[in-house]
């Protein structure tokens, strides 16, 4: 069911669904209190009135659907063979749906038992991300080995920083399980650079979540509302992953 009116009044904002095309009803009145900040960032594109909101939000549900369906990838051309960074069995496979429903977009190898062992960098890169991770991954680390990016999730400690440069096989962190984590394992993922949503669209996907902010919309009546925020804030979201196995031994 997509958005189609908003009306705002007394501080709350209410979304109206239509029922079907036939009864699909009309905005005949919006009601927006003085002291309500309504446009406090640049409206994009398209958007010239409060009217558009709704369509909007709908535009933005359709892209990152459109997104998620693009974002696994065969293209494995440019990717040489790497070395695994931990030895264990595999709990998730790639493509597979994740605690949250959307195609994993990595494996999961399992580490009951091995808190703290060492992660390998499976090829020789340089750190571009070692940070907390506020979408799932927890403490993790980014390695761009200049064609592709290999992303270590779930980790207890990071031991390196970025712009430090890493050898194949040397130790970046040690194996937890922080984050949106069962469990402890290795959340591990290559990334091609072959970008699949361009920076306009990211920022008006951004904007979106900016404009549920500002109008007192959440994750409960907004159900894209968290992966709006995911663009603004989550890691690599511009770039497909493949699946790890087409290029470890």
């Amino acid at each position: 069911m997509s958005l189609k009116q908003i009306i705002l009044a007394s501080g709350a904002a209410i979304i109206l669904a239509a029922c079907s095309p036939k009864s699909e009803p009309s905005l005949e009145q919006v009601l927006i209190p003085p002291s309500t900040p309504v446009w406090s960032f640049p409206r994009p594109a398209g958007l010239v009135s409060l009217a558009g909101f709704g369509n909007e939000l709908d535009w933005c549900e359709k892209r990152v659907e459109k997104y998620d369906s693009e974002k696994l990838s065969n293209e494995t051309s440019n990717i040489p063979e790497m070395q695994w960074p931990f030895i264990g069995p595999l709990t998730t496979y790639f493509g597979e749906a994740g605690l949250n429903g959307k195609p994993h977009g990595g494996i999961d190898i399992e580490g009951y038992g091995k808190r703290g062992d060492p992660i390998a960098a499976a090829y020789d890169s340089k750190v571009v991300v070692a940070k907390w991770d506020d979408w799932g991954l927890g403490y993790h680390v980014v390695l761009d080995n200049g064609t592709f990016f290999t992303v270590y999730g779930h980790l207890s400690e990071i031991w390196v920083t970025e712009k430090q440069e890493m050898r194949q096989g040397e130790a970046l962190g040690a194996l937890g399980s922080t984050g949106y984590s069962t469990g402890p394992h290795l959340h591990f993922e290559v990334a091609t650079k072959d970008e699949i949503i361009s920076e306009a669209d990211i920022n008006r996907i951004v904007h979106c979540s900016e404009l549920a902010d500002a109008n007192f919309l959440n994750s409960k009546t907004l159900p894209e509302y968290t992966r709006f925020k995911y663009f603004s804030e989550g890691t690599l979201v511009q770039y497909p992953r493949i699946d790890p196995l087409q290029v470890l031994p």
